[in-house]
């Protein structure tokens, strides 16, 4: 099936405007993701996952990065085709149509990679880059004004622990013993209750900014991947950017960093709020995980539902 995308790609690119020298697929997940190269000019061509997304948020997504851009932030600078439309649909053989969406590609090395092949002695400063990076981008969010009909994926108690989460009910994940299903629950309700007193602002956040959407380019570093972009609460996207973190010996000191850099821009919200939603963090990826066989062996898993098991029973005993 690659290959048929592939060829498809390749075939569409007049209708975006681009005399391509290469399309090279680099990722494969929940998008298809590949790198345009002509002679100038890099961009990033994302086949979308079906079903995903509507139209409309596709085009939000698109007024959104482009006021961001506007407003000095380092991210993917989203194209038009030749009729200026911002998205379009595309088949490959034996396929259904899905989304396509265009951007700038920029050149540099994914933050979590550097992370990975670095001590953890070293992490601190990239941590408190990364928190004034998110800072400065719910700044320049804040300030824009919401065109009318825009239209995102909202992380608010139901989204993320209500009956029907966005990401699925990861109660009901494959392979729980119902004694876990049991505590998953518990967790779910506690988390959907304490949300009604939670003080950390609610607004448009990225919502998936852990290390490896983001880049480290020549100018600084660069924040991919909005696909998870709505309205949720700061606390929550702060949760995201530390959560693998948070197994280390050394998730204190990182967590401080993150926010150190992040105050330097914009208060923080409080600790308990933070600490919450890396818990709710957990039992919504397991219903990311559920809902994705393809991309995980049963190994992985398996080791999934163990971690956000462990998760949920040490935040029913506070």
């Amino acid at each position: 099936m690659n290959d048929a995308w592939d060829r498809a790609v390749r075939d569409h690119l007049d209708v975006w405007g681009i005399n391509a020298q290469s399309a090279e697929l680099v990722s494969k997940s929940e998008n298809l993701v590949y790198l345009v190269r002509t002679d100038s000019d890099a961009y990033t061509l994302r086949v979308h996952r079906p079903g995903y997304h509507a139209a409309d948020e596709l085009i939000a997504e698109h007024q959104w990065l482009t006021a961001l851009v506007e407003a000095g932030c380092s991210v993917p600078e989203p194209m038009t085709t030749s009729d200026g439309e911002r998205y379009t649909r595309l088949a490959a053989e034996g396929s259904d149509g899905r989304f396509v969406t265009v951007a700038r590609w920029v050149d540099g090395e994914l933050v979590g990679a550097m992370l990975m092949r670095s001590p953890v002695d070293d992490w601190p400063p990239h941590l408190e880059a990364i928190g004034q990076t998110m800072a400065k981008l719910h700044l320049a969010t804040e300030a824009w004004s919401l065109p009318a009909g825009f239209d995102r994926v909202t992380w608010d108690a139901a989204g993320l622990v209500g009956r029907d989460p966005v990401w699925g009910r990861f109660w009901e994940a494959e392979g729980l013993a119902r004694s876990e299903r049991a505590l998953l629950i518990a967790a779910r309700d506690k988390a959907f209750d304490e949300l009604r007193d939670c003080t950390s602002p609610f607004g448009l956040i990225h919502a998936d900014m852990h290390p490896f959407n983001l880049v480290a380019a020549d100018a600084g570093l660069h924040v991919i991947d909005f696909d998870d972009g709505g309205f949720g609460w700061t606390a929550y996207d702060i949760a995201i950017a530390i959560y693998n973190f948070r197994e280390k010996p050394e998730f204190e000191h990182l967590q401080g960093a993150f926010l150190a850099g992040y105050a330097r821009h914009r208060t923080p919200p409080g600790l308990a709020d933070i600490t919450r939603f890396l818990t709710i963090r957990s039992l919504v990826w397991l219903g990311w995980v559920a809902d994705r066989p393809d991309l995980f062996s049963d190994d992985r898993r398996r080791n999934a539902v163990a971690l956000v098991v462990g998760d949920a029973e040490r935040y029913l005993a506070d």
